[in-house]
């Protein structure tokens, strides 16, 4: 049995080896995974019956519907309205002193709930606003000395919820996940600004444009 399984193996490398110019064991194992046939979650569900980007997408939301619910409890105690409160902040900590507009931006925020967000976490003394000494129009945010402080007592809270949201995976499959849903990231963070403000069938007709070139 186990001879067959190394043929098997075998195979299944050389078919690799004829889609990849810079075969790896690490991207090999990726691509074999990739190929094995997916279980769906509800067999009735009406997702479950269309592509399966259908299926990635009703999964991908539910998913983070579940953290949200988690975060948004564990958060409560501490008297943030939500996750992205607690985010906004870690954001503004992260780089240091943001204009308004590139903090919302960075967030994939729409821009009056993202000016609202700015504005709670104002009234809790958690950020303030300073002048944009480059652009008068503009106004900058940083975090105060509270609102770092609650940060760090956020991050015990949400280090709790990554427990009961994701240790049901082993490590190896959290790192093979996360490095799928990176790339996703990448592709979509790098083309943001231009979606953006672009109507729908334009969006679909360059993206798809540059998916078809990936494959060719």
């Amino acid at each position: 049995m186990t001879s067959k399984l190394i043929v098997e193996l075998v195979n299944q490398w050389a078919a690799y080896e004829t889609e990849r110019p810079h075969p790896s064991l690490a991207d090999f194992c990726v691509w074999y995974l990739a190929r094995q046939p997916a279980s769906p979650a509800f067999g009735d569900d009406l997702f479950d019956r269309v592509p399966l980007n259908g299926l990635l997408g009703k999964l991908l939301g539910r998913l983070g519907r579940f953290s949200e619910l988690y975060s948004k409890k564990a958060l409560a105690g501490l008297g943030l309205h939500n996750v992205d409160d607690m985010t906004y902040l870690h954001v503004i900590s992260h780089l240091g002193e943001p204009t308004k507009s590139e903090l919302i931006t960075y967030m994939l925020s729409e821009y009056p709930s993202g000016i609202e967000i700015i504005k709670r976490l104002g009234r809790l003394g958690l950020v303030e606003e300073l002048a944009d000494e480059a652009d008068k129009r503009a106004r900058r945010v940083r975090i105060t000395p509270a609102g770092t402080e609650l940060l760090l007592r956020s991050y015990e809270r949400l280090e709790q919820v990554g427990h009961i949201s994701f240790d049901w995976l082993a490590e190896p499959e959290k790192r093979l996940l996360a490095g799928l849903l990176q790339r996703l990231d990448d592709v979509h963070s790098a083309h943001y600004r231009q979606t953006r403000s672009a109507i729908f069938e334009e969006v679909y007709g360059n993206l798809l444009a540059q998916i078809k070139h990936m494959e060719s």
